[in-house]
């Protein structure tokens, strides 16, 4: 496998995004009505997790590579088994952007910088919250990489993770047998919660396959530049949906803690160090 040398950062194009850590790499590439994402080795591009999404006439197809899953793969879908131990992609670094080849596809992509990333802005600040610093406790606290995994019938199954920058929130979340959660969001935050608009999503739940669907923007370019939002949206004690962005209204908080009413009457919890999804 090629060895991978790129700044950490989010890289974007028309057809993709890339959100580049030291450890992991985030992928999410549109072509036609298809949505492929790839969860990899920073350091050389190793297939982790890979799924597709297609929409066809008979509705949406799911294939995927899901490994470290109990200690075994699990394949759905015959396109992905020469995806298991190979190198998925590989990105090369040139001034502000990543040139993107993706061996098995045979296709090559440019993308370019929107954000960079360091050890220090991956970093949660720790602060206490007061009427004056919310937006900024809910922009800070949650920074990070975490690593996603269940223990299931005692052994281990390898989710995924879930990276929040300053300016982009991602999920890839994944496990044989039961959810599929992907997104690639920007968002912005405020005294009175957060908005966010998600340009890229995947999901499908094992045991409702009906419930299976995907976003896909139609020119990602638009996630260069920040979210313009619409400040009355933020309705108290509910999650509102404005052209396509969800704001989280603050319902309380305290020293260490901010709650938000979320989406389906769900609550979301804000603190110093931890992810915001469950």
């Amino acid at each position: 496998m090629t060895k991978m040398t790129v700044k950490p950062g989010v890289y974007i194009a028309s057809n993709m995004e890339i959100a580049v850590t030291k450890k992991y790499t985030l992928i999410f590439l549109t072509k036609d009505r298809a949505l492929t994402t790839f969860l990899v080795r920073s350091l050389d591009g190793q297939c982790i997790h890979a799924v597709k999404t297609e929409q066809k006439q008979e509705g949406l197809s799911v294939e995927y590579l899901l490994t470290g899953q109990g200690g075994m793969n699990y394949v759905k879908g015959k396109g992905f088994l020469e995806y298991r131990g190979r190198q998925a992609v590989e990105l090369i670094w040139k001034e502000e952007s990543v040139r993107c080849f993706f061996p098995l596809l045979g296709e090559e992509f440019t993308a370019e910088v929107a954000e960079y990333l360091t050890e220090e802005s991956l970093v949660p600040k720790s602060m206490d919250a007061t009427a004056e610093n919310l937006s900024e406790c809910l922009n800070q606290w949650h920074l990070g990489v975490y690593e996603l995994a269940k223990i299931y019938r005692n052994k281990s199954f390898f989710e995924g993770i879930i990276l929040n920058t300053p300016k982009h929130m991602y999920i890839y979340k994944a496990r044989e047998g039961g959810q599929i959660y992907i997104r690639a969001a920007r968002y912005q935050c405020n005294q009175k919660g957060i908005a966010f608009n998600q340009n890229y999503r995947q999901f499908y739940e094992a045991g409702r396959p009906e419930s299976a669907h995907h976003v896909a923007v139609k020119d990602n370019r638009v996630s260069m530049g920040e979210l313009e939002i619409n400040t009355s949206c933020f309705v108290p004690d509910t999650c509102n949906l404005d052209q396509n962005t969800f704001y989280w209204s603050v319902r309380n908080y305290t020293r260490n803690l901010i709650t938000l009413n979320g989406c389906n009457g769900e609550l979301y919890y804000w603190s110093p160090g931890k992810q915001a999804v469950n």
